[in-house]
C-alpha cells in the first residue's frame, strides 16, 4: 500500500526511525526539525510549536499505519467523575 500524503517525502525516515524504536513523538520532533509543519485549517490561526508537534505526532501515527508498520498508541489513563448534588466521586479506570 503506497502512502502519498503530506509526510510521504519522509517515508524512509519514518520507517527507519520506527524500526529503531523511536516513539511517534520523537519522530514528530525530527520531522519538525526538518521543516514539516501541521498548520490549522482555520484561516489566520497560528499554532504554537507544542500544538504543531501534537498534530505531527497524530500525522506520524497515521502515516506509519499507511506504510504498513505496526504502531502501538499509548493512551493516558482517564478518570471518570460522577457528580451528585454536594458529592463527587472519583472512579478510577479499569485495570
Amino acid at each position: 500500500m503506497a502512502y502519498t500524503g503530506y509526510l510521504s517525502r519522509f517515508a524512509d525516515l519514518l520507517i527507519a526511525g520506527h524500526r529503531q524504536g523511536l516513539s511517534a513523538g520523537e519522530l514528530a520532533e525530527r520531522l519538525y526539525a526538518l521543516g514539516a509543519r501541521a498548520d490549522s485549517s482555520e484561516h489566520g490561526r497560528v499554532l504554537t510549536q507544542q500544538q504543531q508537534l501534537r498534530n505531527l505526532r497524530s500525522m506520524t501515527i497515521y502515516a506509519l499505519v499507511r506504510l504498513g508498520q505496526r504502531v502501538r498508541v499509548r493512551r493516558a489513563g482517564r478518570t471518570l467523575t460522577a457528580h451528585r448534588i454536594g458529592t463527587t466521586w472519583e472512579i478510577p479506570p479499569p485495570s
